[in-house]
């Protein structure tokens, strides 16, 4: 399989607790000098309720989301209280279900930011294609633009894998 042929390995997350939760949120916006305390932090915790706290999936989308939404104060407000909405109505509905409103979030906000530039299509081939696709797989299948294709791995950098070489 192309798993096997680029030797990515399939990772295994335990569940967090509550106090290694914090931990990440406090060690994650410091290293990227990001104020956490007050009105934010109180913000911060009511998206991501306890439950939802312990799914690593779940805290890292929605850090990596606050972490860039924070630094345009002007639009924060509007793409906080989206997420807020979105998940409020979700949490009854389960971890899964919170996850995949927060992706669908995010990819709006990409796309909302950078103009269409596919990115839900890219990341929906990227998910059923178990082992990855490669650049080369990527611009056949969606037969976008090249740039297009980097302005996507620009924007997602922290959130897929890549893997250099043969």
């Amino acid at each position: 399989t192309i798993r096997e042929r680029y030797f990515w390995p399939t990772l295994e997350m335990q569940v967090f607790s509550q106090e290694d939760a914090e931990t990440v949120v406090k060690e994650y916006l410091g290293s990227r000098g990001q104020e956490f305390a007050g009105a934010v932090k109180e913000k911060f915790w009511q998206l991501c309720t306890p439950q939802l706290a312990t799914n690593a999936l779940f805290l890292s989308t929605l850090l990596h989301e606050w972490r860039l939404i924070d630094t345009v104060t002007w639009r924060h407000e509007k793409h906080i209280d989206k997420m807020e909405f979105t998940l409020s109505a979700s949490v009854e509905k389960g971890t899964t279900v919170c996850i995949a409103r927060l992706f669908n979030l995010m990819i709006d906000r990409w796309e909302e930011e950078h103009g269409e530039c596919a990115f839900g299509d890219i990341l929906s081939l990227v998910a059923i294609s178990r082992g990855g696709l490669t650049e080369g797989d990527i611009l056949a299948l969606t037969q976008i633009d090249p740039a297009a294709l980097a302005t996507f791995f620009h924007v997602a950098r922290e959130l897929i894998a890549s893997k250099s070489g043969p």
